[in-house]
């Protein structure tokens, strides 16, 4: 089984979660690719020295900090993109079209696996009891659940930046390409247009 994300989503999720200093090595001081071995993580070329990337992420603008993400990315796309196509042994889904269906997704699971009736069973009751919807602001790491995130957080220069290098995993996984105001599923603009923006594609 495997489960993907849009991975403009899985880089606002890191940043918020990263800047909290969610796991030990977010503090590591002048930290290495070795440091993040653990997380598969690229360090991003702008950290300073004698920060960690936490610090980091807390000094820099939002878009900034985004940016950074995505250079962290790196290794994780890189790999996507190398994961097969079309493989029978492997099933496979999406966070969109699992959040808000936690009990279908479990249950086709079980079926994939051809698993018996009660653990079916125990899977569909954990699966509604730990629900994203039920536990956003009771479990720490649960921020936010939703998708299509990056919405309201990609400026068009980051949204350019991106597509400059990871076109063909949006293409490979059916993400849409564009960011369109008319399929714009957030109540508030995006955080960018009530401001100017400085990133351009020679900030990575």
């Amino acid at each position: 089984m495997r489960c993907i994300r849009d991975p403009r989503d899985l880089i606002i999720s890191g940043y918020f979660y990263h800047k909290r200093a969610g796991e030990e090595w977010c503090n590591y001081i002048n930290p290495c690719n070795e440091d993040w071995e653990i997380v598969n993580g690229n360090v991003p070329t702008g950290i300073p020295q004698d920060k960690s990337y936490t610090e980091y992420l807390n000094l820099v603008s939002m878009e900034e900090g985004f940016a950074a993400e995505m250079e962290f990315r790196k290794l994780h796309f890189e790999s996507m993109m190398l994961w097969p196509d079309n493989d029978e042994r492997i099933k496979l889904f999406k966070y969109e079209d699992i959040i808000g269906k936690e009990i279908k997704t479990i249950r086709e699971i079980m079926k994939f696996y051809d698993m018996p009736a009660l653990p079916s069973f125990a899977g569909s009751f954990y699966a509604a009891r730990y629900s994203a919807a039920l536990n956003m602001g009771r479990i720490q790491h649960i921020r936010d659940a939703s998708n299509q995130q990056w919405r309201k957080y990609f400026t068009p220069a980051l949204q350019k930046i991106f597509i400059s290098k990871y076109k063909e995993l949006l293409i490979k996984y059916d993400y849409p390409l564009i960011w369109n105001y008319s399929v714009y599923s957030f109540h508030e603009k995006p955080f960018w247009d009530r401001k100017s923006t400085r990133l351009n594609s020679s900030h990575m």
